[in-house]
């Protein structure tokens, strides 16, 4: 176990695996860093991050800023930064509100007690040749989340009401009603009730109560 670290930087990365392929990646993130030989933490995990963020917002701390990271091997960086990683391919997707809450919630807090400024918050693709953390989000880490966290309506619309209360009744009602549905799949679906005149087709982001709406007026959701 390692314990030199001196952390000046902040490192942000992704799993590169979709959070609705597998919403809780840290034992497989865990089993596959230890296969690969990466230090085991005085927190008893081979993560090589200091913190994992869920899709559900959960972050678990999997190593001490005190313990040298196996993150990011250019430029000396798992000697001298803290690492945290965002469960999800943001090549494909965006990362949750709940996920950019607690993110940004552990990064400011390291921020102010490691005193690193936001000059020092970047992705892993500022030193390696790879798109991590994401080529859907930017660079500028600390805006985006903010920005992203301003968006917060809990409330759907009128005409979205009735289509919520069914969508309970099979527990598909706990998403934000203004948050974009962002996923291939749910794509997929969308462009079928399209084709099939359910409703009408837009280019701008469709939102989840959107998404619910088309559902009851396809006949999905129980009556």
């Amino acid at each position: 176990m390692g314990s030199t670290n001196r952390p000046s930087w902040i490192v942000v990365h992704h799993t590169a695996v979709s959070y609705d392929k597998n919403p809780s990646q840290l034992s497989a993130t865990n089993t596959f860093h230890k296969n690969k030989g990466f230090p085991q933490s005085s927190l008893g995990f081979f993560v090589g991050y200091h913190a994992m963020v869920e899709k559900d917002g959960r972050v678990i701390i999997t190593r001490k800023d005190s313990d040298i990271g196996a993150h990011t091997s250019q430029d000396n960086m798992n000697f001298n930064s803290v690492a945290i990683c965002f469960t999800g391919n943001f090549d494909k997707e965006e990362p949750t509100l709940e996920q950019c809450k607690a993110g940004l919630s552990w990064i400011k807090g390291k921020m102010s007690s490691l005193h690193i400024p936001a000059s020092k918050i970047k992705p892993h693709r500022n030193w390696a040749p790879k798109t991590c953390w994401g080529s859907k989000v930017p660079d500028d880490i600390i805006s985006y989340l903010e920005q992203r966290c301003m968006v917060v309506d809990e409330t759907p619309s009128s005409w979205a009401l009735p289509s919520f209360a069914k969508a309970a009744k099979l527990g598909m009602s706990d998403a934000r009603p203004k948050e974009e549905v962002g996923t291939s799949r749910l794509r997929f679906i969308l462009n079928k009730l399209y084709q099939k005149q359910v409703i009408e087709e837009k280019d701008a982001p469709v939102t989840y109560e959107e998404y619910i709406h088309a559902l009851d007026k396809a006949g999905v959701l129980p009556a």
